[in-house]
């Protein structure tokens, strides 16, 4: 799985947040830190199906805790708040279908509530 975790309002990479990731019944599976452009490379299982950004990671005088992938809002305060992954497949390298995962930066106004919570 790669992908990369950016400030929504700039496009620029957010080092040291911590990706987790969940298989279908909400187990955590695995976990990656992004490096300090932003990007993660992560081995994780074929049968982990969603993700959420560990809201420790953000600096919440940085960062609002939430984040928006796919055109969804999440929020890293609610640990159920997490977003899809794309179907994995052992051994190959997936990229997030849906680009980056945007962080809005406190520097602008708040974000509107979460809307992709399932």
């Amino acid at each position: 799985m790669t992908g990369r975790v950016v400030v929504e309002s700039t496009g620029l990479g957010i080092g040291s947040v911590q990706v987790l990731f969940f298989n279908a019944v909400g187990t955590q599976v695995a976990t990656i830190t992004t490096d300090t452009c932003g990007y993660f490379v992560a081995r994780v299982p074929s049968n982990s199906v969603r993700f959420h950004l560990n809201p420790s990671s953000l600096s919440s005088a940085a960062y609002y805790r939430q984040y928006t992938y796919g055109g969804l809002r999440y929020s890293a305060l609610i640990g159920t708040c997490t977003a899809p992954l794309p179907a994995l497949t052992d051994g190959a390298v997936t990229p997030l279908p849906s680009g980056n995962i945007f962080v809005p930066a406190t520097t602008g106004p708040p974000p509107p509530p979460p809307n992709g919570c399932t």
